[in-house]
């Protein structure tokens, strides 16, 4: 799997400002609080055993929850800072620098104006700036333009090398697009709205609002073809997607369920029932985050199994991949925290929906 496969995206302050995002507000806290404090750890242990399906230690207690590690603060706002993870290091990108943290090693400032609406390739970040997309090494160095992009995106995501974006017009248009011989090419234009987007391999996976009330997801490929489309529901529209395998997941908020829909639209399994989940991301297992703390989801009957205690603090985008769980946590007026889980890997791949 590619370092960009891994990322799962989490609507930034630019994005929430043209999209609405309304899943907590749906919920009843305007969020997900997490708090990692040392002091609560054993309560989330200790209320780990009947719902994670782990036998209990030689001693007859939980066996004690791992701490998250703090990797790195800063004063920049957690809502317009987003994640990227590869085999090398973590990569937190604001607006005007990309943080690169090996763990156990430095934490390295790339200086690189990003904006607010940038992704992570497998070897390089993409961003919007000047009217045009740039492309510029996670190594840094001097950006590249890659084509001529007038309106600045709405929301840039990536997979692999590919990319693409939500553009929406001075009319209200929203559009799908992505460079073609380094000029912007539209692949789906949108009757309604296009509230959430990601990417897995060459196909962008979206969910569109064709009107107040109604929505669906759609898939269309950057190498071109007509779009597909699940079959339209009512309520409000997921806050976001993620995608692992061969498989999309996201929150429907109209009854909290976790629900697992197979790439080509076709099939779909509901992992988890009132049960909040957003910012969610995918490896292997479902790591959600709500008002009680950050629960891993099996997909297999278990019952979701807490990884961090009760909450004060707002987690804002959740990332994954083989080894580790990271996090960006909102921990005070324009100050973000980055803190990390070591990843479980005793537990079976979620995927029905790929069998």
């Amino acid at each position: 799997m590619s370092s960009a496969r891994r990322r799962q995206l989490t609507p930034k302050a630019g994005w929430i400002a043209g999209f609405g995002l309304v899943l907590w507000g749906a919920i009843v806290v305007s969020g997900c609080q997490c708090d990692e404090s040392e002091s609560d750890a054993g309560s989330a242990a200790s209320a780990a055993p009947s719902s994670s399906g782990e036998p209990p230690s030689p001693s007859g207690t939980a066996p004690q929850a791992p701490k998250p590690t703090s990797l790195l603060v800063l004063p920049t706002s957690a809502y317009r800072a987003s994640l990227a993870l590869d085999d090398e290091a973590i990569y937190v990108m604001t607006e005007k620098a990309v943080h690169r943290i090996v763990v156990g090693g430095a934490t390295e400032k790339i200086p690189i104006e990003l904006g607010f609406s940038a992704t992570a390739t497998t070897h390089s970040f993409i961003f919007w700036s000047e009217g045009a997309i740039w492309e510029v090494s996670k190594r840094g160095g001097k950006p590249e333009q890659l084509g001529l992009v007038p309106h600045q995106p709405q929301r840039i995501v990536s997979s692999g090398s590919r990319f693409a974006w939500v553009d929406r017009s001075d009319a209200g248009q929203f559009t799908i697009q992505a460079i073609q011989n380094q000029r912007p090419r539209v692949l789906h234009t949108s009757s309604g709205q296009i509230d959430a987007v990601t990417m897995a391999d060459d196909t962008v996976v979206f969910v569109e609002r064709t009107e107040p009330k109604s929505w669906h997801i759609g898939r269309v490929r950057t190498s071109g073809g007509k779009p597909a489309f699940a079959p339209e529901r009512r309520g409000r529209t997921p806050a976001m997607l993620a995608t692992f395998g061969n498989a999309v997941y996201y929150q429907d908020v109209n009854g909290l369920l976790l629900v697992e829909l197979s790439l080509d639209l076709q099939r779909e399994r509901v992992l988890a029932e009132k049960f909040v989940c957003s910012p969610l991301a995918v490896w292997e297992s479902v790591y959600c985050c709500q008002v009680e703390g950050l629960f891993e989801v099996f997909g297999d009957g278990r019952a979701p199994r807490p990884l961090t205690p009760n909450a004060r603090q707002l987690i804002t985008e959740i990332a994954a991949d083989s080894n580790r769980i990271v996090w960006l946590s909102d921990v005070g007026a324009d100050q973000l925290a980055v803190r990390m889980l070591p990843r479980s890997v005793s537990v079976p791949r979620l995927h029905a929906a790929e069998e």
